[in-house]
């Protein structure tokens, strides 16, 4: 626990107990964090009441965690409080908000109604009745909340690691890689390369049929085609990645598959193709551009 709420600049602050936060920043000359007394979690798992359930600190991560457990339906939503109270919530900008789907972490405030994140709707999840997951709130170094996750736990209550589903696809040298898909009328785009996320990359929007469809060519070539290993691959489904060679008829990734991509018509998404050190294909994904958090490496 730490000592004292978040005060204005013009109320005196209390000392920070030994083994918080505000300690430990303190002790290395970190800058220091916002006082708060206790940051809750509340959720259908405790019928949203708003002190019952405390989160724990931990430095080495600097990070808040809480142990969460599945229920019947195999899924849970929850939000964060700060000392417990509604008006300093810290919760998504949208409703079944999700880390890896882009939501925006906001707060803390008292603008949280029907915004709750929901763990349970993204397959990499892996949710199971009972099953259990680590929820985690990271903070800056002002204390303003970065980012909140969570990760599945083993039976020994040790986060499980995220193991890659498919060896990646080794590539030939390539001077380029372009982007064919159904919002350019399945015409060659050149894909910018990113050094800092070692990732190709493009923004498109989707169109009224609310999905869209594509495919990868190595040097614009249709014979070096990336493409899944069946028909209208996603991140939800079927992820693998094949190629390149000229096997990629009527194989295409599609956005839009899944009801927690958001893709109506005008949302923009940005295309992701993720290289190994050794420049083989690791991951294809897509996440919707949402400011603040576009740019961010894969999870």
């Amino acid at each position: 626990t730490t000592t004292a709420t978040a005060t204005s600049g013009a109320a005196k602050a209390e000392t920070p107990a030994s083994g918080t936060p505000d300690a430990a920043a303190e002790a290395d000359g970190r800058a220091q964090l916002p006082r708060y007394k206790k940051v809750c979690i509340t959720g259908e798992f405790n019928d949203w009441k708003t002190t019952a359930a405390m989160m724990q600190w931990e430095e080495s991560r600097r990070c808040y965690l809480y142990k969460l457990k599945l229920g019947y339906n195999k899924q849970e939503s929850f939000q964060l409080l700060l000392d417990g109270e509604w008006s300093k919530c810290i919760h998504p900008d949208e409703s079944d908000g999700h880390f890896r789907m882009g939501s925006i972490v906001c707060g803390p405030d008292d603008d949280g109604h029907e915004k709750n994140w929901t763990i349970g709707t993204h397959p990499l999840d892996k949710a199971t009745r009972n099953g259990e997951y680590q929820v985690r709130l990271f903070l800056k170094d002002d204390g303003s909340p970065d980012l909140v996750d969570w990760v599945r736990l083993n039976k020994s209550g040790v986060p499980e690691p995220e193991v890659e589903p498919h060896p990646p696809a080794k590539l030939p040298d390539h001077k380029k890689l372009s982007i064919i898909g159904s919002w350019h009328d399945w015409k060659p785009q050149d894909m910018k390369w990113d050094p800092d996320r070692r990732c190709y990359h493009i923004a498109i929007d989707v169109g009224i049929e609310n999905q869209e469809s594509f495919q990868l060519w190595l040097d614009g070539e249709s014979k070096k085609c990336l493409h899944p290993s069946c028909e209208d691959g996603s991140p939800f489904t079927e992820n693998r990645i094949m190629g390149p060679d000229n096997k990629g008829h009527g194989k295409n990734w599609t956005i839009g598959l899944s009801f927690i991509e958001r893709a109506v018509q005008g949302a923009r998404f940005e295309i992701r193709l993720f290289l190994a050190e050794d420049g083989a294909a690791r991951l294809m994904d897509w996440v919707r551009i949402r400011p603040g958090v576009v740019g961010r490496a894969a999870r």
